[in-house]
């Protein structure tokens, strides 16, 4: 399981990527000191029953139409219906329920919504 992610000062506009085997922590001690701290993660491994803000899509240009049409646009919230082991996953979308592949699920990167 990649457990990368992307760490985001909304205040101060710093990013830090964090990437397995690196040596770069973040402390409680950091996260106290930057109240805003944003983490974003892909949307393949976010938790079942959680919900989500749509950060940034990274696919092509036709994998954007398509998620667009779905209505899965960044800066929307998603709830996290299923999650399996490997396989599709379920998602609640403007009071939609849509099933995506792992694949695309990787390209869109999200961050918890603590509501």
């Amino acid at each position: 399981m990649d457990l990368s992610g992307t760490v985001k000062n909304t205040e101060e506009i710093e990013e830090k990527t964090v990437n397995p085997g690196d040596n770069k922590n973040i402390s409680a001690h950091d996260t106290d000191k930057h109240e805003n701290l944003k983490i974003i993660i892909p949307l393949a491994h976010t938790k079942q029953g959680k919900k989500y803000r749509i950060e940034n899509i990274n696919g092509g240009h036709c994998m954007n139409l398509r998620l667009n049409s779905l209505g899965i646009v960044p800066g929307d919230i998603v709830k996290v219906i299923y999650q399996g082991y490997g396989g599709p996953m379920t998602l609640a979308v403007k009071g939609a329920k849509i099933a995506l592949g792992r694949g695309i699920a990787h390209k869109i990167e999200v961050s918890e919504q603590n509501f």
